[in-house]
């Protein structure tokens, strides 16, 4: 956390970094996302956990260059396989209760949520997956 902290301060003093978003996803050229964004444990709840559809949750965090490199994927997936399927990202530095509730550590995370299970959760994957890997996941979680 500290060597982030560090490297935010030194891309600001440096310009050589433009300050972080809000952890959005980058809207298309047609300047609609199909990616939701989340907080709070009422949306959370509503978005996800009451879905009638597969929802694919981003866990992410706009200091994370991972998450940065994952968003656009991310977007790109979305949009090849909504509405079939709803994608949805969350900032786990304004949502840690949503981030502990799942018990993982890493991001960027992505979960595969199932209506009617438990929970919802289904999968979870750890770390950057390129765009071939994340339609596999998806895949895999969501066959009956």
């Amino acid at each position: 956390m500290f060597k982030e902290l560090i490297r935010k301060i030194m891309d600001a003093i440096n310009g050589t970094k433009k300050p972080a978003d809000s952890g959005t996803a980058k809207p298309a050229a047609t300047g609609k996302s199909s990616v939701i964004l989340v907080t709070g444990d009422a949306k959370f709840e509503a978005e996800v956990l009451n879905s009638t559809v597969p929802v694919v949750v981003l866990f992410s965090a706009p200091w994370c260059s991972y998450c940065e490199k994952q968003a656009p994927v991310y977007e790109k997936v979305a949009k090849e396989m909504s509405p079939a399927v709803k994608f949805v990202k969350i900032n786990t530095d304004n949502d840690k209760a949503i981030k502990s509730r799942y018990g993982f550590r890493g991001i960027p995370t992505t979960g595969v949520f199932i209506p009617g299970t438990a929970n919802g959760a289904m999968k979870l994957h750890s770390g950057f997956m390129p765009e071939a890997a994340l339609k596999a996941f998806i895949k895999d979680a969501t066959k009956k």
